[in-house]
């Protein structure tokens, strides 16, 4: 979804042509005139996987990105996605809305845990402050934490749209258990997020910091398998590297052109 909010820019600009130019190799690349490979998002995945729910509101939102995704695989022009301008303006705002909202609970936290916040910097001045919140932040408690909040959220969500949901205290406590070991990359990286915010000047508002909400979703696949196969993580981001290997040292990921060498095509 992410790469899809550039087509919500100047037909005439750089970040419109190449966005157009990826989606339609994207397309190529992972599907053909009948059918199409993409993977779940995470809470896709998670439902099926902790709750055996096969949300179809969630299916339904990715049925029609790859249907976005065919007809300019098709006809990669202006006019296409002028026919889907409504949907690509849908997306857009949804991600915006998304990293704004990121940045500003993160900013509303960091005020509740430190009056004196500034800068984006927790703790200037107090050090044992500074301590204890590292501390935490690579404790287990956090993680444990992290994971309770992602499957409440998600819980939360099936249950307004009608599904029943009713946990007892030893199966949380078992999902959660399952989350860390299963989903561990992402958590490292959050991890590492976090840590940021007692280093000075780390601004959710700039460098498109805030990007982190997809990079940890991506990581949510890293072990994992489909249809048998290991996934392939393709990034040149460092922070997504490390937690992935943190997390399994045999990790399979590749750089951009590192991946186009192993599909037998180059990038010269």
């Amino acid at each position: 979804m992410e790469l899809l909010t550039h087509l919500a820019d100047p037909h005439n600009t750089r970040s419109f042509k190449s966005c157009l130019n990826a989606c339609q190799v994207m397309y190529m690349h992972c599907g053909n005139s009948s059918e199409f490979r993409l993977l779940p998002l995470p809470e896709t995945q998670i439902a099926k996987e902790y709750f055996n729910i096969e949300n179809q509101k969630f299916i339904d939102t990715q049925i029609a990105i790859g249907q976005i995704l065919f007809e300019i695989s098709n006809s990669p022009c202006v006019n296409i996605v002028n026919a889907y301008r409504e949907t690509i303006a849908a997306i857009k705002n949804f991600i915006t809305s998304a990293e704004q909202t990121l940045a500003d609970q993160v900013e509303c936290m960091c005020k509740n845990l430190d009056p004196g916040f500034s800068n984006w910097t927790l703790f200037i001045t107090n050090k044992e402050n500074r301590r204890k919140y590292l501390n935490y932040i690579h404790s287990e408690d956090f993680q444990n934490a992290t994971a309770s909040a992602y499957l409440c959220a998600l819980v939360m969500k099936l249950h307004e749209q009608g599904y029943k949901i009713e946990l007892t205290e030893e199966q949380i406590r078992n999902q959660i258990k399952t989350y860390r070991e299963s989903y561990q990359a992402s958590l490292n990286l959050r991890v590492w997020f976090f840590s940021q915010l007692v280093n000075g000047g780390f601004d959710l508002n700039s460098n498109s910091r805030t990007n982190f909400l997809w990079d940890e979703l991506i990581l949510h696949f890293v072990g994992r398998k489909c249809n048998g196969d290991e996934i392939l993580l393709v990034t040149s981001d460092k922070k997504m590297n490390e937690a992935a290997k943190k997390a399994n040292q045999n990790v399979l990921i590749k750089t951009y052109d590192e991946y186009l060498n192993y599909i037998g095509m180059s990038n010269k």
